[in-house]
């Protein structure tokens, strides 16, 4: 998942992580809403084989074998996909940095869930997914929101820290995380939001879900 320090930071941030309880499937993320919006779009386009890039315990990985589909699953960590294949088996786990090479397999899908705030270079990171996926295969990848409603309350009152976790690098609004994804030879078909005020559209929620097509090769 990372670069320079990758072995370093990842030995930390799962540190960090367990000590809240192993690897607690709440950590992997809203699953009545992000890991649904890709089920139904995967199905849309028929893919068969995805990729759960940066999958961590594998939970949602499992979701997506459940699903019918034939999942494969990576994180740089060899003690997350250790717990992963035990916890959650079925997916083609492996260890892999995205960052630093692509996979030389092709997917019809790749799934990042919470992953991109992590990378260091995260233009690497889109130009290696890029080049995983066939002809017009589908990227859905969510991240948080930098513009949720709480977060420019910390803004507006002096907080120049990060929100969530030390752990995220880069910050998103939908606008960038769209720009981001364009120059690395991506169309962006749809940006959504996921939380409580999602509603009100991508700007107030607390993530951010893009959905978008692998137009050209990078």
């Amino acid at each position: 998942m990372f670069m320079k320090n990758s072995k370093l930071y990842d030995k930390e941030y799962y540190m960090e992580i367990e000590k809240s309880g192993p690897f607690r499937e709440e950590f992997e993320g809203d699953k009545n809403n992000r890991r649904n919006v890709a089920l139904t779009l995967f199905k849309k386009i028929g893919a068969k084989k995805i990729l759960d890039a940066g999958c961590g315990p594998g939970f949602d990985a499992l979701f997506f074998m459940k699903h019918g589909f034939d999942v494969y699953a990576c994180d740089i960590s060899k003690k997350v996909i250790k717990y992963a294949k035990n916890k959650n088996p079925g997916p083609k786990y492996f260890v892999w940095n995205i960052e630093e090479k692509p996979i030389k397999m092709k997917f019809d899908g790749i799934y990042a869930f919470e992953v991109i705030e992590h990378i260091f270079d995260y233009d690497i990171f889109l130009t290696n997914l890029n080049k995983s996926l066939n002809e017009e295969g589908l990227l859905i990848l969510s991240t948080p929101n930098i513009l949720a409603p709480r977060n420019r309350l910390n803004i507006l009152i002096g907080k120049d820290v990060w929100f969530e976790t030390k752990y995220h690098i880069h910050f998103f609004s939908p606008r960038i995380l769209k720009i981001s994804l364009e120059r690395n030879g991506f169309e962006v078909i749809k940006i959504i939001g996921s939380g409580k005020i999602s509603f009100l559209g991508p700007n107030f929620s607390g993530s951010i879900i893009s959905i978008a097509k692998k137009i050209c090769n990078i």
